[in-house]
């Protein structure tokens, strides 16, 4: 739930499309983190990472 705390307090919304709100951090985890992106869809908050030839869901 951290993640959906914080887009709640200003993280940058990418898209916001039929209640889906896509952000990132521009400074996550020690060590950085590979690229990636939030999804929040009303209290469920998915992340997934950029890979060569698209998208997998991670966690």
């Amino acid at each position: 739930m951290k993640a959906c705390v914080l887009a709640e307090l200003g993280m940058p919304a990418v898209l916001r499309y039929k209640g889906y709100v896509f952000f990132f951090f521009s400074s996550e985890g020690t060590p950085r983190e590979p690229a990636h992106i939030h999804v929040r869809h009303g209290n469920a908050v998915a992340k997934f990472r950029r890979l060569p030839g698209g998208c997998r869901r991670v966690g």
